[in-house]
C-alpha cells in the first residue's frame, strides 16, 4: 500500500467513527478530513470502506476493520510488533 492510500484509508477509517459516534452531517464530516465536496468525500468513503456514507451511517457493520462502539482497541506489544514487520 502506497503511503498515499495508506494516508487516505486512516482518514476514511476517522470519518467512518465520526459517522458511528456523532449525529454531524456527512459534510461536516467531509470537511473536517479536506473535502469541501460531498460527493468527492463519499466516493472516496466508498472506495475504502465499501458503501456510501449514508449507508455506512445506517448500518456500521460494514466496515470490520473499525472498532465497533464499545469495543476497546487491540494494542501488541512491541515484541508482536516486531515479529509481524
Amino acid at each position: 500500500m502506497s503511503p498515499a492510500a495508506y494516508t487516505r484509508s486512516q482518514r476514511m477509517h476517522g470519518a467512518a467513527a465520526l459517522l458511528r459516534e456523532t449525529d454531524r452531517t456527512v459534510l461536516d464530516i467531509a470537511c473536517q478530513f479536506g473535502y469541501d465536496n460531498a460527493s468527492k468525500f463519499a466516493r472516496a468513503f466508498r472506495d475504502v470502506i465499501g458503501v456510501s456514507p449514508r449507508e455506512y451511517r445506517a448500518g456500521a457493520e460494514y466496515d470490520s476493520c473499525a472498532p465497533q462502539l464499545g469495543e476497546k482497541p487491540v494494542s501488541l506489544s512491541d515484541a508482536d510488533a516486531e515479529r509481524r514487520i
